[in-house]
């Protein structure tokens, strides 16, 4: 029957667990509940489905030292031990977030992302619609909703979009246009604000679906000029979820930095939608877009907004990344983290990444990344892009943080991996160098010389 003999100390995993006394997992509606328990000297452990079951298993590992920083070569921390031990345990774990889901343009994390517990519901939020068309015409809205029924009948617990799609071309017939509030303006583009005919369409969808399938979740985008919650059409059915994408919003502070109004503007965005909708998930960047790939730290955004965004009733993150560790790196792996816990110590967690990942290196990494972290938190600059790179980027800052690494190199003294580590984040600060070098250039009309500093 596969059970251990005698009275041989064993690790029980799965549904063997179970059977030899295993508790039952904590219960969730994405199946990433896992017990684990010792009895004797049994270690079980198993989860509600066979990916929580790893979650288990890396748990454990986690407990022994082991760590996943990063998703390369150089990212993975695994002790060296004679003897594994481990104390009496009775642990019941349950994610904060039902959908965990980090990625980036050539990059699908898949060890890095089981072993930190990414995952969960697959909430389908994409923008969906084959083409713009009108929200109110009879025809169009019995076709779309057949093609919606048709993604989720009989398939019980399972997520659809009803998404509009890219851009920014809406219907401009009368119909459509007598549902959107008049004078009620998208401050980032100054045109009128189309979420109440947006939402009077999806709450015909949603109490269509729920005569089909109850427990379909049906997810659509809160974007463009659509970003602001409806003011008259009342909120819909719980079957609905709203993905809140703040892309027209300043991406270099949190919800709670005093400095930034457009923060400010967005979590009361954010609260407005928790009134018309039971559900949300947050759909963000773990980069400034269209930048010019400097160091950036998130840091302190996601120390301030995950644990807020659970409050508010956020079931699921939705992180794009561009995957550069060297210049991310800290704070990817902070919010995959934050996924699972919304509420750890953060300052735990990444003095154990700095300590782990850099060792006698650790103290002068910390404080670049700190010291990077700082100057986006304090510098009252929130224009996208590269146009507020040079003002986060001093030469203060600069001289700096090379200051910082410098001392890192030296006090990784011999050891290769060590040093392989330190020199990965310089190879990002001297993205920012090359950067303030070639604005330089171009300022003073030396076009001839700028582009030599293109690393």
């Amino acid at each position: 029957d596969g059970k251990p003999a005698g009275g041989a100390p064993a690790v029980i995993v799965g549904q063997l667990a179970r059977q030899m006394g295993l508790a039952a997992p904590p219960k969730t509606p994405s199946g990433d509940g896992y017990r684990i328990q010792t009895k004797g000297n049994h270690l079980l452990l198993a989860g509600e489905r066979a990916a929580s079951t790893g979650f288990a298993v890396s748990h454990v590992l986690e407990s022994l030292g082991c760590r996943w920083f990063i998703d390369n070569d150089i990212g993975t921390v695994i002790p060296t031990m004679k003897t594994v031990e481990v104390g009496a345990l009775d642990v019941a774990e349950a994610p904060d977030f039902i959908s965990r889901n980090i990625w980036g343009s050539g990059w699908r994390p898949d060890a890095w992302g089981r072993h930190n517990r990414l995952g969960g519901m697959g909430i389908q939020m994409g923008h969906n619609w084959p083409r713009w068309f009108c929200t109110t015409d009879p025809k169009v809205r019995e076709e779309y909703l057949a093609d919606v029924i048709a993604r989720v009948k009989g398939k019980g617990a399972v997520s659809a979009s009803i998404s509009p799609p890219d851009g920014v071309a809406y219907c401009t017939c009368d119909r459509c246009r007598a549902l959107d509030v008049p004078g009620y303006l998208e401050p980032s583009s100054g045109k009128p604000v189309i979420s109440d005919r947006y939402q009077e369409f999806y709450n015909y969808i949603a109490r269509e679906v729920m005569k089909i399938n109850p427990e379909a979740i049906l997810c659509h985008y809160a974007y463009a000029d659509y970003t602001l919650p409806p003011k008259q059409v009342k909120g819909g059915l719980d079957n609905l979820c709203v993905s809140i994408a703040p892309i027209r919003y300043c991406r270099v502070h949190s919800l709670a930095n005093p400095l930034c109004e457009s923060r400010q503007r967005c979590r009361a965005m954010v609260e407005g939608w928790g009134k018309v909708e039971k559900s949300m998930t947050w759909r963000e960047y773990g980069y400034n877009l269209a930048e010019t790939t400097v160091p950036f730290s998130k840091l302190s955004i996601w120390k301030d907004d995950i644990p807020w965004l659970k409050a508010q009733g956020c079931i699921g993150l939705n992180i794009e990344c561009l995957y550069l560790p060297h210049l991310y790196g800290p704070h990817i792996y902070l919010v995959a983290r934050m996924a699972w816990d919304a509420d750890l110590d953060v300052a735990a967690v990444m003095d154990d990444f700095y300590t782990k990942f850099c060792g006698p290196a650790a103290p002068h990494v910390k404080a670049y990344w700190e010291r990077i972290d700082a100057a986006y938190v304090a510098t009252p600059v929130h224009a996208g892009s590269f146009h507020g790179v040079h003002a986060f980027w001093t030469p203060e800052l600069l001289k700096a943080c090379q200051e910082d690494l410098s001392a890192a190199a030296k006090a990784a003294g011999g050891d290769a991996m060590i040093s392989r580590r330190v020199a990965m984040f310089q190879r990002g600060l001297d993205n920012a160098k090359h950067f303030a070098a070639w604005r330089d250039a171009v300022n003073r009309c030396d076009f001839a010389a700028a582009p030599a500093y293109s690393p």
